[in-house]
Formats: structure tokens, sequence, C-alpha cells
């Protein structure tokens, strides 16, 4: 019996697929860990003023790099399994051929705009036209990393992405210590970063053999077709998690930006909780619902749904301790001009539980392969959050900003859980099917 259970542990830890999703975990925790745990140092070297500016630089390199990146890393993971590696080098160079067109266009538009973009970011226009270029080198770096996914090489994944946030954050506080540079330190690092790792991906992606600089219309045409539609997905998730930032900045100012930005590193405690469980948790449903027997998968649904709510029950205590654990971390270790954190600090954990909340219903959703209007809900949502951050914190400051995100992810977890239930049915009543 001893015997038996140590080869089913041996088989289990050996899995490759449990290793792997160990390694993707690992690595997903330390890259979000590493500026939560020198949260302290950045508070005690960098004003609110200065983490507000970064904050705002942050967000712009991430539409940027919509507009840069196109989803194309998404269509070439996709064709990846469909072609041979000489198509997939085709498909890869014409892929990094249009991003550097896409490259070109977005600094011409953002020099004939960098007056209007001052507005929203009022830094230097070089700075601006940077943001194009971390942008490039991230989304070559993405190409990159989905190839070792794809070739099932996680530890190789893991690795370069964790040396790329540690360089990242060790060269931001030798700018930010050594040379004084504030605010600039951290823009620095990030296009220093972008750059040296963009072209090492580079090096490497053609050491593999997938980059053969052949540029062919069919597959310009194919990537495109992928990437395109997305743009309005990504670009609306982005303003929802963004917009507040920026009208803070407008009405209030860089500084509670700053202040504001700090709390949400808070919620990253529970997101890396709840993202880790559901990809735990994910295997275990899909399973069950595949059950043939009709009693047995019943009883199995009601036992996921007893779960699911156990779990929420659970979640909310974490929450609230998290909320209690947070607030004694802003006061003896972070540095006294970010107290005013502290008042950010509950709505923004209790945000990113609806939002765990919400992963587990899009688990039956994606059992059941209804994603399409998934899509729609987001849009919804942050259409929503545009005009509710927008009057909330007209009206009440950086706080209207909490208000706004928990009111709508609250909203985001009534309609993804409704359509979790049109798309596969649950037993979410705690009633048998046969009882109802």
């Amino acid at each position: 019996m001893i015997k038996r259970l140590n080869n089913l542990q041996k088989a289990v830890i050996g899995h490759p697929l449990l290793k792997a999703s160990l390694i993707y975990s690992i690595s997903d925790a330390i890259n979000k860990a590493i500026p939560f745990l020198l949260l302290p140092l950045l508070t005690y070297y960098l004003s609110p003023n200065d983490f507000g500016i970064t904050t705002n630089y942050n967000i712009y390199v991430n539409i940027i790099g919509i507009l840069v990146g196109l989803n194309l890393n998404g269509a070439i993971s996709v064709n990846y399994y469909k072609h041979n590696k000489s198509e997939t080098a085709t498909y890869i160079s014409s892929s990094i051929f249009l991003m550097v067109v896409s490259f070109s266009l977005s600094l011409f538009i953002i020099w004939l705009s960098s007056r209007y973009l001052n507005l929203f970011l009022p830094i230097s226009q070089n700075y601006l036209l940077a943001g194009a270029v971390i942008a490039l080198g991230q989304s070559v770096t993405a190409i990159n990393l989905d190839l070792w996914r794809l070739q099932q090489q996680p530890l190789k994944f893991g690795l370069y992405e964790i040396a790329q946030g540690l360089f990242a954050i060790i060269l931001s506080f030798i700018l930010i210590i050594c040379f004084n540079l504030k605010w600039k330190a951290r823009v620095d690092a990030s296009i220093i970063t972008a750059s040296f790792f963009g072209i090492c991906s580079l090096i490497f992606i053609l050491n593999k053999g997938f980059l053969n600089f052949e540029v062919r219309k069919s597959a310009i045409k194919a990537v495109l077709h992928y990437g395109i539609p997305l743009i309005p997905y990504t670009l609306s998730s982005w303003f929802r998690m963004g917009i507040d930032r920026v009208y803070i900045t407008k009405f209030v100012g860089a500084s509670e930006t700053g202040i504001y930005a700090t709390s949400l590193q808070f919620g990253i405690i529970i997101s890396f909780f709840t993202l880790a469980l559901n990809n735990a948790f994910s295997p275990y449903v899909f399973k069950a619902l595949s059950t043939v027997d009709e009693v047995e998968l019943e009883s199995k649904k009601l036992k996921l749904v007893k779960f699911t709510y156990l779990y929420f029950g659970i979640l909310v205590i974490i929450s609230v301790a998290a909320i209690f654990l947070s607030e004694y971390v802003i006061r003896h270790f972070l540095s006294s001009k970010y107290n005013g954190a502290q008042i950010f600090v509950p709505l923004s954990i209790l945000s990113q539980t609806l939002q765990g909340m919400c992963l587990m219903f899009g688990l039956y959703i994606l059992y059941a392969k209804k994603t399409s209007k998934l899509a729609y809900i987001t849009i919804f949502c942050s259409m929503v959050q545009i005009l509710m951050s927008y009057q909330l914190i007209k009206k009440f400051g950086a706080i209207g900003a909490a208000y706004s995100t928990f009111i709508v992810n609250f909203i985001n977890l009534l309609a993804v859980w409704w359509y979790s239930a049109k798309s596969y049915e649950m037993p979410w009543s705690l009633k048998h099917k046969k009882e109802l």
C-alpha cells in the first residue's frame, strides 16, 4: 500500500503538466512579489508625485503596446501547431515586420499629438516617443516567451521572466539612489530593460530558427485577421483598468494618483491567491463536468457549487484579514507620505475579491465554449467605468475611483454569473435537478 502511494506521489509530482504549472505559477508569483516587497524602499525614495507620473506612464505604454503589438503574439500561438517550423518562422517574421511598421506609425502619431498627450502626461516629447520603444521591445519579448511556452520549456520561460523583472527593479534602484533621478529612474529603467530584453529575445528567436526574414502577404493577412478584431477588446480592458488614474491626475493631481496606485499593490495579494486557485481548480471542474452518467454528474455539480460557495466564504475572510494586515504594513513599513493609501485599501482588496469570484463562474463558460459574449460584458463594464469614474472622481476625489471600481466589478460579477448560468446549467440554488 505504501509502495503504491509512493509511486502515485512520484507520478503526480513528476507529471510534466503539473511541473509546468508549478513553474509558471512560481515565476508569476515572484514577478508580482518583487515590486510589492520592494514597496517600502520605493515609497522612501519616490514621492507620491513621482509614483503618480510613473503610474500614468505605465498606462500610456500599455495602451501604445496594444497598438504596436496588435495582439500578433496570440495569432502566432494559435497557428503554431498548424504549421511546420518554416511556416511558423514566416509567420513570426511577418508579425515582427508588422510590429515595426506599427511602431513607426506610432512614433509619427505620438510626435504629432505630443502637445495633447502632455495634458495627461506632462513629460518631455522624448519620453513619450520612448514609450513606443518600450512597447516594441515588450512585443518581441512576448513572442519569445510564447515560443518557450509552446515548446513546453517552462523553466526557460520562468527564468527569463524573473530575470527581466529583477533587471528592471535593480536598475531602477541604481538610478534612483546613485543618480537621484526620481521618476525618470523608473522610466529609464523600463526603456533600457525593454530594449535589452527585446534584442535578446530577437537573438533567441533567430537562434531557434523561427526567424527567416520572409514576409508573406498571406501570413500578414492571417495574423491581422486574428489581431485587429481583438484591439477594441484589449483597449477597453486597459481603459477600464487605467482610466481612474487618468481622471485622478486630471481632477486631483499626480501625487494623489501615486498614493492611489500604491494602495492597488495590496490587491495583488488577493489576485495571486485567486489566480493560483483558479488554475488549480479548473482541471478538476472540467473533469467533473465530463462525467457521462447523469446521476453522478448531478451529484458532482452539486459538490462543485458547494465548494464554490465555501471558497467564496474563505476568500471574504482572507480579504478582511488582508485589509487589516495592509493597514499595519502601510503604517509601519511605508513612508509616512503614503499614509493616505489606507483609505483606498479596503475597496481595492474587495474589488480583487469580486474579480476572483468572477473567475470561478468563468470556468463554466469556458467549459461550455461560449466565450464570445464575454467580450461584450467586458466592453460594457469598461464603458460604465469610464463614465462612472469621471462623475465620482469629479465629485468625491480619488476615493471615487475606488467606489467606481468596486461597483463595476460587482456589476461584472453579476453579469458573468448570469451568463455562466445561461451557458451551462448548474444547481446554484443547491438543489438537485430532480428536485426542481
